[in-house]
């Protein structure tokens, strides 16, 4: 969304442009001073415009300030409509034709850091006919003639005692006598996932997704490799049916590069009763390459929750480990050896998209500091969907406890998730629900009614 001032290549390095300044504790990529305006003080202005621009100096009647801009990805043309933005602190628009009055003795310029100049000459008021046939009258909006933007400031409603609701995919804006003048719903979501400079795609509505591509290699030089197939190791099969994702690959590499590729597999990651501990009197091992394997497990598990378990019980001893660490390592990548291709398949149109956890844990299972590990898993439908294991902060005195604890940790990812769904179906439909084995949960009268969420117990 803009550029450091060291980074700048128009300005040369002694030369001090207004640009946003490295910070390594709150960067900040906003200017925020204040503007003024006939003697007036309108607190932070913002312009926003298609591309970055730098404001250097605002000078209203004769009174310099400062004034921001906020970058967008969108094309915003004149004539286009109106934009309801977060940013802005006031309204404003470049389209003369829109006001019903305006002040023409509010001038001013603008000079943005390129060494550009925009005018401001007026300040007055504009009406909108709703569907009803009623008219809105917006006040206090500035006359901007080179702004290519017509911006409606949420900001400004809220300070002039509005609401402003966001919402299951809608958007509800409210004036101060709480009659409602702004609805917008988007029943259309894209999805954007950006790592360095690969990006996936995704969305509800296709054409919104060529927009998208075609405005950002528009602005950028980039390449549309089509259908996703590969993605950081995660290979993707796309059918009419089903999406599915292996990392077979990337397991028959850790494989080679421990030599253990042409090894007997085995049934199971880590034995059932295996106990390890820090000092157990074997011979140490590299760490180092001990832990560059752990590190290309715990990778492989995005895509194998079979192996989230075993796992994480041979990184905590990635410190000093030993001969025994490194035997229980080897017997998680004979079972990786066995089950190369196996991963995730997400169905399409399954007949009940239920949200679903398992929460389990054991008992005092870290023999170094008596700590349980807790085990939680949600599906969507029939597919998983996110996964964790791992140990639990503090120490259980009863299996009940630490079913408890997990239990609760459970929760808390079902809440996450429900919002995310919403999110993304513009729907508050899916409630989730936890199943979990405590086997006293009949003597107590606790239930987890955490906004609409579901408790029972599988014992």
């Amino acid at each position: 969304m803009g550029h450091f001032a060291s980074e700048c290549s128009s300005k040369e390095k002694e030369e001090q442009a207004n640009l946003t300044e490295r910070d390594d504790e709150d960067q900040s990529l906003l200017m925020i001073e204040t503007c003024e305006l006939n003697g007036q003080s309108y607190g932070q202005i913002y312009f926003e415009e298609p591309s970055l621009m730098m404001i250097d100096a605002v000078e209203l009647n004769g009174v310099q300030g400062e004034a921001y801009v906020a970058a967008t990805s969108g094309c915003l043309m004149k004539g286009a409509g109106w934009y309801l933005d977060t940013g802005a602190t006031n309204h404003m628009t470049g389209d003369k034709h829109c006001f019903v009055e305006i002040d023409d003795s509010i001038c001013g310029k603008v000079k943005f850091g390129d060494g550009s100049v925009i005018d401001i000459q007026g300040f007055g008021s504009v009406m909108f006919q709703c569907k009803n046939g009623e008219h809105l009258t917006l006040t206090n909006v500035y006359y901007i003639p080179k702004l290519k933007s017509n911006i409606i400031s949420l900001g400004q409603i809220d300070e002039s005692g509005g609401r402003i609701l966001i919402e299951c995919g809608a958007l509800r804006v409210y004036d101060n006598s709480n009659r409602l003048i702004i609805k917008k719903e988007e029943d259309d979501v894209t999805v954007v996932g950006v790592y360095v400079d690969d990006l996936i795609l995704t969305g509800s509505n296709g054409k919104h997704i060529e927009s998208f591509k075609q405005e950002m290699m528009r602005m950028f030089e980039m390449s549309d490799l089509g259908l996703l197939s590969y993605y950081l190791g995660i290979e993707v099969k796309q059918t009419p049916d089903c999406i599915s994702l292996c990392q077979a690959g990337y397991a028959s590499k850790i494989l080679e590069k421990t030599g253990m590729l042409n090894c007997n597999s085995s049934r199971v990651p880590m034995e059932p009763k295996c106990k390890l501990k820090k000092q157990d009197g074997e011979p140490f091992v590299d760490a180092t390459e001990y832990r560059r394997i752990i590190g290309s497990l715990r990778y492989l598990v995005n895509t194998r929750p079979d192996l989230a378990y075993s796992v994480g019980v041979v990184s905590r001893y990635m410190d000093t480990p030993t001969v025994t660490h490194m035997s229980a390592v080897k017997q998680i990548l004979r079972y990786v050896r066995g089950t190369i291709g196996m991963g995730i398949v997400y169905k399409k149109n399954q007949e009940k998209e239920e949200l679903v956890g398992f929460s389990d844990s054991d008992l005092a299972g870290d023999t170094d500091d008596r700590k349980s590990t807790s085990g939680i898993i949600f599906f969507f439908g029939e597919s998983p969907i996110t996964w964790v294991s791992h140990k639990q902060r503090i120490v259980a005195l009863s299996s009940c406890e630490a079913e408890y604890i997990a239990a609760t940790g459970g929760a808390c990812q079902g809440i996450w998730l429900k919002k995310i769904i919403a999110e993304l179906r513009g729907d508050d439909k899916v409630k989730p629900v936890l199943k979990s084995d405590i086997p006293t949960i009949g003597q107590f009268s606790l239930k987890f009614l955490f906004c609409g969420f579901q408790f029972s117990s599988t014992s």
